[in-house]
């Protein structure tokens, strides 16, 4: 039964060497420093009270989207579940 299966070895991952591992970390703390600056803004933001300006993803949707569109997703959503309220006369 051992003639039947043929097992293919892949070759092995040789792996990173060292600098890209120093490349990669650099990144990563780069990103990291980033956020830490990013969220030390938001932070202040925060506490001054200036919330009006936040711009979160929900919000943002909502800019992309206009009246006219809503009013197009509201008649097709009516029209879905519109049948499960008529009367069976």
């Amino acid at each position: 039964m051992s003639d039947l299966v043929k097992i293919s070895k892949e070759p092995e991952w040789p792996g990173y060497d060292l600098d890209r591992i120093m490349y990669e970390r650099a990144v990563l703390l780069a990103r990291i420093e980033v956020e830490k600056e990013r969220l030390s803004f938001e932070g202040e933001r925060l506490r001054h009270g200036n919330v009006s300006m936040s711009r979160s993803f929900f919000s943002r949707m909502l800019g992309v989207v206009g009246y006219a569109d809503f009013i197009v997703l509201g008649l097709r959503i009516w029209r879905t579940i519109s049948p499960v309220f008529r009367r069976k006369k």
